[in-house]
């Protein structure tokens, strides 16, 4: 069904378009304030692109092993041929066809396993900086649940016996896309496979410029923040001990910043980048996310939040955990969803960052349930104020460790071992020290 995205549509009233040219404003004047700032305080000339030069170092290795990925991944297409055309000809012999099916299933797990594991080496390898790794990353992930969908989509039709022939003299063919139709489905912005999609009649390139001109002002605006307002708050740690009160204000003043970041990543991503691409490819169903904002319950927002990634789960995982697994345990299939996202979000940033440290598994995983469970004992009026205050405290808090545990990896002196890469260091080396003469003072007198 042919879709805008909601935000597409809001746009479109001069109200909403104020709010989005507020942010303009806002960029604008950040910019300014960067260059401005250091001129006047330094003598020179600092356009805030620290971020985007240090993140995206080595790029070209990125897109490097990105192509990698995309030659890989489309010999799935001719490995599913090949077994679809063994389990026709081995369809009279139920013993060998059964062996032949289990060793296909083997090693399809197996051929996912390695995919990941060869893309995180070839990561480790090349010593891709954090934003390459986490865009290269997260590439890795989005091929392995296309090449999922892909193969549980249409291993059924295989399965039932649907098979096309001319006469019975020949091998007949299984009736399976065409290369043409997997490879357009490997770049729309869809993870859920059909055999068609529907499609706009033109591309209209203006539109498609704008978007893609939003994905690099977005980035922009991204490194302002990070150079501004975030870095300087965690850049020294490591170095010496902090101040009980220096690192709480800090955690409190990234806060606020790390909201905007993620409104901005949310509209980067899931707004601007999905809606170039599906313009590039005349691909007109742009549900791409639902009014998260509104959200009352955190069970409501992760339906909103991300409808691509939440169609995926539902239809690969969830699904087939309630029709096929344990039929109709709802509760624990839901469970197993949350567990399997919050996996691979966890694998994602512990190879792009260099180290394990799961807050984002814990505050996913487990606080992120328990809200889900908790929301529907609130009143809806006071749940979406709880929703933002809980996002916004998380994603500081978040931020705020992870960044203490990266440059305290930085400016430490520690053995790099399998223990050290588990434990984080930010615990142990320089960490916080209290003053003993602080004092709880009556606000009054």
């Amino acid at each position: 069904m042919a879709r805008n995205s909601l935000l597409t549509d809001l746009l479109e009233v001069k109200h909403i378009k104020t709010i989005y040219n507020l942010f303009v404003v806002m960029m604008i004047i950040m910019f300014l304030n960067t260059v401005v700032g250091d001129l006047v305080a330094e003598g020179r000339i600092n356009l805030g692109l620290s971020p985007i030069k240090v993140g995206f170092g080595k790029f070209h290795l990125a897109l490097v092993i990105w192509c990698g990925m995309q030659i890989t991944i489309s010999l799935l297409y001719y490995l599913l041929k090949f077994w679809a055309f063994g389990h026709h000809n081995l369809r009279k012999s139920p013993q060998k066809l059964k062996i032949w099916n289990f060793a296909a299933l083997i090693g399809y797990i197996g051929y996912l396993v390695i995919f990941i594991i060869a893309a995180i080496r070839a990561v480790l390898h090349f010593n891709l900086p954090q934003a390459s790794s986490l865009a290269t990353l997260l590439e890795m992930c989005r091929f392995v649940m296309k090449s999922h969908a892909y193969v549980r989509s249409n291993a059924p039709k295989v399965l039932c016996g649907k098979v096309k022939s001319d006469d019975d003299l020949k091998i007949p063919a299984p009736v399976l896309p065409t290369f043409t139709t997997f490879q357009y489905f490997l770049f729309c912005p869809t993870l859920v496979y059909r055999d068609s999609y529907p499609r706009t009649k033109q591309i209209r390139w203006k539109v498609a410029f704008f978007h893609f001109l939003d994905v690099f002002g977005v980035i922009l605006y991204l490194s302002f923040i990070f150079e501004r307002f975030l870095l300087p708050n965690f850049n020294q740690f490591g170095e010496s001990k902090v101040e009980l009160s220096t690192l709480v204000l800090s955690i409190f003043g990234s806060m606020m910043p790390s909201t905007v970041i993620f409104i901005l990543g949310f509209y980067c991503l899931l707004h601007a980048w999905l809606n170039g691409t599906a313009e590039l490819l005349r691909f007109s169903d742009r549900m791409f996310y639902q009014d998260w904002w509104n959200s009352t319950s955190y069970s409501m927002y992760y339906r909103k939040w991300n409808v691509v990634v939440h169609d995926w789960l539902y239809t690969y995982i969830y699904k087939d955990i309630v029709e096929n697994v344990f039929r109709g345990n709802r509760t624990l299939a839901t469970l197993l969803v949350f567990i399997t996202s919050a996996i691979f979000h966890e694998i994602v940033l512990t190879f792009a960052f260099r180290f394990f440290y799961p807050v984002l598994f814990i505050s996913f995983a487990g606080l992120g349930t328990i809200f889900m469970i908790l929301g529907r004992a609130y009143p809806k009026a006071f749940g979406n104020i709880l929703m933002w205050l809980s996002l916004s405290i998380g994603n500081g808090l978040n931020y705020s460790l992870y960044t203490m545990e990266s440059y305290a990896r930085r400016n430490c002196n520690y053995e790099d071992t399998t223990w050290n890469f588990f434990i984080p260091i930010s615990w142990s080396c320089n960490g916080v020290k209290f003053n003993p003469d602080w004092r709880i003072q009556n606000p009054f007198t």
